[in-house]
């Protein structure tokens, strides 16, 4: 698994069949079919003609304020600033979006609210199910865990988990991804020797996870 190189190439066959990816640093992963994630672009015209600062995004507080007093926002379209007012990245799933729409409710009301939650992703195609949670910087040590008809990999900092992410055939992967949420909300500490003792096993790992926020 690569992380934080680019593509440089897709190489061919002389018959035009892919058969793998140049990466910036000269590795080449060889492939049958490559899937190209190209983002989308969020549409802020109304908000720059309204004077609101945009960056990659409509740029909101936690509470959803905007830069504008009585105006505010949610949704694909929005960043989030961060107490130190970094510009954090887009949501784009209708969770953050209707959680964030809930959050600038509150605020309009005078009611004390701030969208904080731990970023999570999924999509089903056909029997496959992708699931992610939380986000990894640049030079997060990602662990690989192989499972039933899939992989999980786990983004840590040191010892603390900042993000979970796979994919699986069949059910499974959805309930051990999301239980890696409250743990990287916690900013707990996360044992690897006892994540890899759980030899891929879905239903042990997830209730390591949930174990690492208990009480002890």
């Amino acid at each position: 698994m690569c992380t934080s190189i680019g593509p440089a190439a897709v190489l061919r066959s002389e018959g035009g069949a892919v058969t793998g990816v140049q990466l910036a640093d000269g590795t080449v992963a060889p492939a049958d079919a490559v899937v190209v994630g190209v983002g989308i672009v969020p549409r802020d015209g109304l908000a720059r003609a309204a004077g609101l600062a945009v960056d990659d995004g409509i740029l909101i507080d936690p509470s959803g304020r905007t830069s504008q007093p009585n105006v505010f926002a949610a949704g694909d379209a929005v960043r989030t600033r961060d107490p130190g007012e970094t510009p954090g990245i887009r949501l784009e799933s209708f969770t953050a979006a209707g959680r964030q729409g809930e959050v600038a409710a509150h605020t309009v009301l005078g009611e004390d609210d701030a969208f904080t939650d731990v970023p999570w992703w999924w999509s089903d195609q056909y029997d496959a199910t992708v699931q992610a949670m939380g986000t990894a910087p640049a030079g997060a040590l990602q662990e690989a865990l192989d499972v039933p008809s899939g992989l999980i990999v786990l983004s840590m900092i040191g010892d603390r988990l900042v993000a979970a992410c796979g994919a699986t055939h069949g059910p499974g992967i959805a309930r051990a991804v999301r239980a890696a949420g409250p743990v990287i909300a916690a900013k707990a500490r996360l044992d690897l020797d006892a994540v890899h003792a759980t030899a891929g096993d879905l239903a042990g790992l997830a209730a390591l996870l949930r174990a690492a926020v208990r009480p002890h």
